[in-house]
């Protein structure tokens, strides 16, 4: 029960980027390489991969950290690839690079975060044992 409750919001926020990616869009304003748009796909890709990190640690805690946050980087970076590719094929949407370039970048931002709280969590966890043990 959970694992379903921890992998949940990410499978969640995964149909809502699906869903609103196929709304059709006529008359999009044009937005410049660095406008706002690519602030919101930073941030849409900066939430996906911390709920795609704590969907992953639901299922195995024990693999390396590492290949955790190598996991949370390769399923974000695919995740916002087919995205734009999924885009391409709807009427009013284009499929961009800057765009996928942004949800990287948010991605990546995401996953710094990730790896600060994981470490935050191993220090207090360490810390509450100390303080058990005494």
């Amino acid at each position: 029960m959970r694992k379903k409750i921890l992998v949940l919001p990410w499978l969640l926020y995964s149909g809502l980027i699906f869903t609103v990616s196929s709304l059709q869009l006529k008359g999009m304003p044009n937005i410049t390489i660095l406008g706002w748009d690519k602030v919101i796909h930073m941030t849409e890709y900066f939430i996906y991969s911390i709920l795609t990190g704590i969907a992953l640690l639901a299922f195995d805690k024990k693999r390396y950290y590492f290949n955790l946050l190598l996991m949370i980087f390769i399923i974000t970076i695919l995740f916002g690839a087919s995205d734009e590719l999924h885009q391409y094929f709807v009427p009013g949407r284009s499929c961009s690079i800057y765009d996928f370039i942004a949800d990287a970048i948010g991605g990546i931002l995401g996953l710094i975060l990730f790896q600060k709280l994981k470490i935050v969590n191993k220090l207090q966890h360490v810390n509450t044992r100390k303080t058990d043990s005494k």
